[in-house]
């Protein structure tokens, strides 16, 4: 008999479950929350606390982060329109995009392309901000 995780026992998630969401958001495949709690058979509130609870990070965050390194790599490396990519990683207002660019990054996306960040320093930044080796234990 199948019983789905609300009705098991153990309310927390496995560190195995944990590093399966953390590749599903790196893989770069689009993914929403509500998508990643479907996949493991918890509402997204559920998910939510859970994920925070076990790794100290919201998910939400990572996956603001995994967009954000993915438009950084379309700035480096294409003549995408800011529109476009914001567009891309999922802005639907490109100044929304550009302040979450800029927090994240701190330049604005224009400067980041017209900088010409290679691939290595795109992937020294994300070690840097994505804090992903807090998680590996």
């Amino acid at each position: 008999m199948v019983h789905s995780r609300l009705q098991t026992a153990s309310p927390r998630l496995r560190m195995s479950e944990c590093n399966k969401l953390l590749e599903m958001v790196e893989s770069g495949k689009p993914c929403t929350i509500r998508g990643l709690a479907r996949r493991f058979n918890l509402t997204h509130y559920h998910l939510l606390h859970l994920f925070k609870q076990q790794m100290g990070i919201s998910l939400g965050h990572l996956l603001t982060r995994q967009r954000l390194l993915q438009a950084a790599s379309l700035l480096a490396e294409s003549n995408i329109r800011i529109k476009e990519i914001a567009h891309e990683a999922g802005y639907e207002h490109t100044s929304s995009f550009a302040r979450a660019f800029q927090r994240q990054f701190r330049m604005t996306p224009q400067r980041y392309r017209e900088q010409g960040h290679s691939q290595e320093k795109l992937t020294k930044s994300a070690k840097f901000f994505s804090g992903r080796e807090e998680f590996e234990r």
